[in-house]
C-alpha cells in the first residue's frame, strides 16, 4: 500500500503536465478515450479566452500554456459575447478577422495537444440584437472552421444556459448543433444545461445529436453538500438518464463571478476541496470543468484555489473508472461498501462514496471519503487497499482490490 501526502497537490504550480491528447476525444466502452486509450477529461473554464486572444494573441497563448502546464485537457470558452457587461471583451463574427482568430486559436490548441469545449455564450442574444443573422447559419459556419482542426474540439454545445440567451427550445438547440456537426462530424456534443440537475430536466435537453448531458451543478449548502450533489446527478437519479455521461460544464467555484455562493462559503472552496470535487465527478461519469469564475480575464486564473491541484488529483484515478458499473455509498444497508460512515448523532454530513469495477462489487474499487469529522469512518469489508491519498483534512481517496 502506498500513502500519499500533500505534495501531489502541486499548490505552487509545479504540477507534472498530463499527456497531450492524441487523436480525437471520443466515447468508447462506456468511458472516454483518445488514440492511446482511456482517459478522464478535466477542462479549465476560461469563458472569454477567445475574446482575449482576438485582441492579444500572446496573452491568450499564455493562458493556454498555463493550462497545458497544469495538465488540463484544454479550455472551455465562449464563441460569442455581447452586451454591456462584456464591453472591451465582446467577440463574434461581426468583428473583423473573427473566423481567422478562431482558426488560429485552435491551431494554437493543436500545437499544445489541447482540445476545447466550444460553448456558444451569448449566441441567442447576438441574434436578437441583429449582430448575427441566424443561429443555424452561425453554427454551420462554426462547424466548417472547427472541422479544419477536429482533434482540437473536445465537445461543442448549442448554448451556455441557452434559456437565458434566447435559445430555450430543446428542438431548436438540437437543430443548430446538428448544423455544426454536419461540418465537424464526430465531435462530442451537448445541447445546453437545464435550470436544475434532476434527471427529468437533463433528459429534456438530451435530444439527438447530443452525446451526453450538460449540467451547471448545484451551489447550495456547504462544500460537502456541493460534492454530494455532484455524485447524486448520476448515482441517485430520480429516473433513468438518457445519457450515461453528464458534463459538469460550470459547477461551483471560488471566484468572484461565481454566482449563488455566499462569500463565507466560497472561502471553504480550498484547493483540496476543488480537487476532491473533480475526483467525485469523474468517479461518477461526469467530465469536470474546473470553474474559478474569473471573467474579463484578469490573468489571475492560475492563482485561484484548485487550479493546480485538480489535474494531478484526477490522475490518481484509474483512467478507465468511468466504465465501472456500480456505485455504493457508505451508509447502513450497503452490503458492498468497503468503508462505512459511523453512526451520526444528527444529520450525517460525512460521505464514503464507492465505485466498483464489477457489478457484484469485486475487482478494483475506489472510495472517496469527504466531509467534516473525516476520521468518523472505518473499513468494514475485507479488501486490499493499494493506496491512500489525503486531501488535507477534507477528504481521503482509497484505491484497492476486492
Amino acid at each position: 500500500m502506498t500513502t500519499s501526502g500533500a505534495a501531489w497537490l502541486a499548490l505552487d504550480g509545479g504540477s507534472e503536465p498530463s499527456r497531450p491528447l492524441v487523436g480525437r476525444l471520443r466515447l468508447a466502452g462506456g468511458g472516454f478515450a483518445d488514440d492511446r486509450g482511456a482517459l478522464l477529461p478535466v477542462v479549465c473554464h476560461d469563458g472569454d479566452l477567445l475574446a482575449v486572444y482576438h485582441r492579444d494573441p500572446a496573452r491568450g497563448r499564455a493562458h493556454l500554456d498555463q493550462m497545458a502546464k497544469a495538465g488540463y485537457l484544454g479550455p472551455r470558452y465562449w464563441t460569442v459575447l455581447t452586451g454591456p457587461f462584456w464591453e472591451g471583451y465582446t467577440i463574434g463574427p461581426w468583428l473583423a478577422g473573427y473566423w481567422g482568430t478562431l482558426y488560429d486559436f485552435h491551431d494554437d490548441l493543436a500545437a499544445r495537444g489541447l482540445a476545447a469545449i466550444v460553448s456558444q455564450g451569448d449566441l441567442g442574444t447576438a441574434v436578437e440584437a441583429g449582430q448575427i443573422e441566424s443561429r443555424e447559419g452561425f453554427m454551420r459556419s462554426l462547424g466548417g472552421w472547427l472541422g479544419l482542426l477536429p482533434a482540437t474540439v473536445a465537445m461543442v454545445d448549442g448554448g451556455n444556459e441557452a434559456r437565458q440567451t434566447g435559445t430555450a427550445a430543446p428542438a431548436d438547440l438540437a437543430r443548430i448543433v446538428a448544423a455544426c456537426l454536419l461540418r465537424c462530424p464526430g465531435a462530442l456534443a451537448t445541447l445546453t444545461s437545464p435550470p436544475g440537475e434532476t434527471a427529468d430536466e437533463l433528459n429534456v435537453y438530451s435530444l439527438p445529436p447530443s452525446t451526453m448531458g450538460d449540467v451547471h451543478g448545484s451551489r447550495d449548502g456547504r462544500w460537502w453538500d456541493m460534492l454530494r450533489h455532484v455524485r447524486n446527478v448520476v448515482a441517485d437519479p430520480t429516473m433513468p438518464l438518457t445519457h450515461r455521461h453528464i458534463v459538469q460544464s460550470e459547477p461551483f467555484g471560488p471566484g468572484s463571478f461565481v454566482s449563488g455562493i455566499p462569500d463565507a462559503i466560497k472561502g471553504e472552496l480550498t484547493s483540496e476541496v476543488m480537487a476532491a470535487a473533480a475526483v467525485v465527478a469523474l468517479m461518477h461519469r461526469q467530465p469536470w470543468v474546473y470553474f474559478a469564475g474569473i471573467e474579463k480575464s484578469s490573468g489571475l486564473l492560475e492563482q485561484q484555489p484548485g487550479f493546480w491541484s485538480t489535474p494531478p488529483a484526477v490522475r490518481l484515478l484509474p483512467p478507465d473508472i468511468m466504465r465501472w458499473p456500480t456505485f455504493v455509498h457508505g451508509g447502513a444497508g450497503q452490503t458492498m461498501r468497503i468503508f462505512a460512515v459511523r453512526d451520526c448523532p444528527g444529520p450525517c454530513t460525512l460521505r464514503a462514496d464507492h465505485v466498483f469495477e464489477r457489478a457484484d462489487g469485486s475487482g478494483r474499487f475506489a472510495c472517496i471519503v469527504y466531509g467534516p469529522n473525516l476520521s468518523d469512518h472505518e473499513q468494514v469489508r475485507t479488501a486490499t487497499i493499494t493506496s491512500v491519498t489525503p486531501f488535507g483534512d477534507k477528504a481521503i481517496l482509497y484505491l484497492g482490490q476486492v
